[in-house]
């Protein structure tokens, strides 16, 4: 494959079937940018080494690992771009996308996004970003009873903070090829992770943040012949519900439970869900994976998974709203509607706002109370509450609501524009 990019940031070609630490995408697309020429829609970087970028394969894709090893890497050219490519990362930074979200116990709550970097909104409603020194995307976060932060990420990326500002300890974890999807700690003390292997979900315990020892493994699915030939099979993602020392993990058609304290596995039938979250109020949501149509209706717990109840969510077979209604306590619904509208004459066109919706009959009617920008549909529902609803836009930004969805502010992050990159991106038109 080619990746188009500014000219002057470089040219990266990539041969079919050979490794090369060339470039790689590692940022989200330039709303502004993007206006002037269509093709220059994200910036490129590399990998720091074939090495590096074999391993990454090898976990990401194993299948086509096997074809790979018997060609020899492309490598990388030295060129004088060095001090540039510099710049654009540091810039790129400044940007960075965060929508993992991780809640603390006191209602705060941590954005995690690439590059290192996240963003917090502690107790009091105060934002801050926080940087740290890795250029992988951070996926989970954890507050320990001591005070001090531990953040997991990408290819066992772990840190562990006293401050959770300025000072990160880079810890060892065992499984160096593995995304670190969940990390909490037990009302014992003992800290748990779980990490994506290429094959599977490994539990993994360890009473300081260092010296891991595997708990339990939990092999992935394997798609029939049909989905893999035709590859519209996706990762069922098992999702993590902690209750002091227990764990409650949904994978696959089963609720995995694993105790702490007696170091018990549990296994028994349970709903597969494609999504599955906690709200910021405990109110559980999630949708039922279909293999006819994707998803089934939505559903929701208020006690903690045991009981489900099922709503409608008003969307037809190609819409292109979020999907997922935001809870209240007192049982109605939020959600967003469509981004874009098809007609014959002109296809899909994307709108110029996004509606928000509500229902107080379990999905069957909704109605309209307000709206947010184009781009900006996906609700936060891990970080929203009754009182505070929180949605994320395509380009970084983060806007909030405090009266239930009728308006919508500005709260932290920021859209970057060409005047952000002046240098980078010039009048000429892109080349391969």
């Amino acid at each position: 494959m080619t990746a188009r990019v500014p000219p002057i940031v470089g040219r990266f070609n990539v041969e079919a079937h050979r490794f090369t630490n060339l470039g790689t995408l590692v940022f989200q697309p330039f709303e502004e940018a993007t206006q002037q020429n269509q093709s220059v829609s994200y910036l490129v970087s590399r990998i720091p080494s074939s090495a590096e970028l074999m391993d990454l394969v090898r976990m990401q894709f194993p299948s086509e690992y096997a074809d790979l090893l018997s060609a020899e890497a492309i490598g990388w050219s030295e060129d004088d771009l060095g001090p540039l490519r510099e710049k654009v990362s540091g810039r790129v930074r400044k940007f960075a996308l965060a929508t993992m979200v991780e809640p603390e116990s006191d209602g705060s709550f941590w954005m995690l996004g690439r590059l290192g970097q996240a963003y917090r909104r502690d107790s009091s409603g105060a934002w801050s970003r926080i940087s740290i020194d890795t250029p992988y995307q951070l996926t989970t976060a954890a507050r320990l009873a001591d005070g001090s932060v531990i953040v997991g990420g990408e290819r066992g990326a772990l840190f562990r903070s006293h401050d959770g500002q300025e000072i990160w300890d880079v810890l060892s974890f065992p499984l160096r090829d593995a995304n670190i999807t969940e990390l909490g700690q037990f009302d014992t003390g003992d800290l748990f992770a779980l990490a994506e292997v290429s094959d599977a979900f490994v539990l993994m315990r360890s009473a300081s943040g260092e010296n891991w020892s595997q708990v339990a493994s939990f092999a992935k699915q394997k798609p029939g012949w049909l989905a893999e030939v035709y590859r519209f099979y996706t990762v069922s993602f098992p999702y993590v519900v902690q209750k002091g020392d227990r764990l409650d993990i949904w994978m696959d058609k089963q609720l995995i439970g694993y105790d702490a304290m007696t170091g018990e596995i549990t296994r028994k039938p349970a709903i597969e869900f494609s999504r599955l979250v906690v709200q910021g109020n405990g109110i559980l949501v999630g949708r039922e994976y279909s293999s006819w149509s994707g998803e089934k209706n939505p559903q929701y717990s208020v006690d903690g998974g045991k009981t489900w109840k099922e709503v409608e969510i008003g969307e037809g077979t190609f819409s292109t709203a979020n999907g997922m209604p935001f809870v209240f306590g007192d049982g109605r619904l939020l959600k967003t509607g469509a981004s874009s509208k098809f007609k014959l004459s002109t296809g899909w066109t994307e709108l110029d706002a996004v509606s928000v919706l509500v229902s107080s009959d379990a999905g069957k009617s909704w109605s309209t109370i307000g709206s947010v920008p184009k781009r900006c549909g996906r609700l936060s529902h891990e970080s929203s509450t009754d009182e505070f609803l929180l949605a994320v836009c395509r380009d970084g930004r983060i806007l909030g609501s405090r009266d239930g969805g009728r308006q919508w502010a500005h709260e932290f992050g920021e859209a970057p524009t060409t005047e952000d990159f002046p240098e980078f991106f010039p009048d000429e038109s892109s080349t391969d």
